[in-house]
């Protein structure tokens, strides 16, 4: 999907907005992603990073996007959209981001998920039990699981979780949506020489088949 802004006017612009926004269904989906307010998003810091990465080991992302976020992760061959073609995770290093290469848009997409695609939402997963933690990480590929271990030893156990009230669930969530954004921002190469040499912004590129 290529960027137009270059080939249409402000009115032309406006126009397929309208009737984009005309062909939806006078009563929403129940597939259509309520709103989430998001959390301020602080300086980034090592603390963060790392937990961050412990949660995107934790909840799964290693498995599509890969270890390093390469979007080659195990799964990433068997991903279809809705309608059964072939879907490619996501590159963080270098691919373009739905919606833009920010916060916002990578926060939005965790806890919404990305619909049509089997990105699910992650809003109900992101306070993790320390029980959770041991069910997945024999399955983590040997060489990251030490990575989880500081992770594991400060969640809270499956009690403690139950126990939170809503005002404390949703605190923990934020802090730990803030940390797995923070984290797949930082995994970004784009800052590279050559990379900035040869492309601009590849959220304004055809995007890569």
């Amino acid at each position: 999907m290529p960027a137009f802004g270059g080939l249409l006017s402000e009115g032309d612009i406006a126009d397929v907005v309208a009737f984009i926004f005309s062909l939806r269904r006078s009563r929403p989906s129940d597939q259509e992603p309520e709103a989430f307010s998001l959390p301020p998003f602080p300086p980034t810091t090592a603390e963060q990073l790392a937990e961050g990465r412990a949660l995107y080991l934790t909840v799964g992302c290693w498995k599509c996007h890969g270890t390093d976020g390469s979007g080659r992760g195990p799964s990433a061959r068997e991903l279809e959209t809705d309608e059964g073609y072939r879907i490619r995770p996501r590159d963080f290093r270098y691919d373009p981001f739905r919606g833009g290469h920010d916060f916002e848009n990578v926060a939005r997409a965790v806890l919404s998920g990305l619909i049509g695609t089997p990105m699910p939402s992650h809003a109900e997963v992101l306070v993790v039990p320390r029980e959770s933690v041991d069910a997945v990480l024999l399955s983590l590929p040997p060489e990251v699981r030490p990575e989880v271990e500081e992770f594991r030893r400060a969640a809270p156990s499956s009690a403690a979780v139950a126990a939170l009230d809503d005002a404390e669930w949703l605190r923990i969530r934020d802090r730990n949506l803030v940390s797995l954004a923070q984290y797949v921002l930082s995994l970004s190469r784009r800052n590279r020489f050559f990379y900035r040499l040869f492309r601009e912004d590849p959220e304004l590129e055809a995007r890569n088949p």
